[in-house]
């Protein structure tokens, strides 16, 4: 999938309309131009809890689990939110952790949330921070904590294919995205009835 990512980011493989003409040339913009980025803000420590009393709480990295929202408590005095299907960014150590929001929940100021507008297509957005991952190294600051800021994210610059493209882009990786997760499970399967039976 590395490999796949690696030439459709670069656009040596471009995908073609359904009359196999090409579709536009690809512009660059910035991630705050084609998505809401708002920055996590976290709430009073005090309004924490585990009884389930408010909304659901997502801190940062230790709130995601195989790339999805997993909150393990609750606020009463939520400050900035997420959607379900938004995506979260974590922005503090370790920066650049892309994943997607189950839960419409208080975000902390460990993460962000990112949400597509109408040009963009947000599986699209959410294969590419995947593929960038790794490059956020590059814009970690500061020593004890290392973090990102809103205007790093906001001026990341992104390859921008038309949203047709796009949404054949984000189809094409999630699709292979489905395939690892069934090969993994076979094989996790296979390890576990040889276990079973030995």
């Amino acid at each position: 999938k590395k490999a796949m990512m690696q030439k459709i980011f670069s656009q040596k493989l471009r995908f073609k309309k359904e009359n196999r003409s090409d579709y536009r040339k690809w512009e660059e913009k910035k991630l705050g131009d084609i998505s809401n980025i708002i920055m996590g803000q976290s709430p009073d420590s005090k309004s924490y809890n585990n009884g389930g009393d408010g909304i659901y709480l997502i801190q940062g990295n230790a709130d995601i689990e195989d790339r999805k929202s997993n909150p393990r408590s609750w606020t009463n005095e939520p400050t900035k939110e997420c959607k379900v299907g938004d995506l979260i960014l974590t922005v503090r150590a370790p920066v650049g952790a892309i994943a997607k929001s189950l839960h419409n929940a208080c975000i902390g100021r460990g993460v962000c949330v990112i949400r597509n507008k109408e040009t963009s297509s947000l599986e699209y957005l959410y294969q590419y921070l995947l593929w960038f991952e790794p490059r956020w190294i590059a814009l970690e600051q500061g020593s004890t904590f290392t973090a990102v800021s809103s205007s790093d994210i906001k001026s990341l610059k992104i390859p921008f294919p038309y949203l047709k493209e796009q949404t054949k882009i984000a189809n094409f990786l999630s699709s292979l995205d489905t395939k690892i997760s069934l090969e993994e499970t076979q094989k996790f399967k296979k390890a576990l009835l040889q276990k079973m039976f030995v």
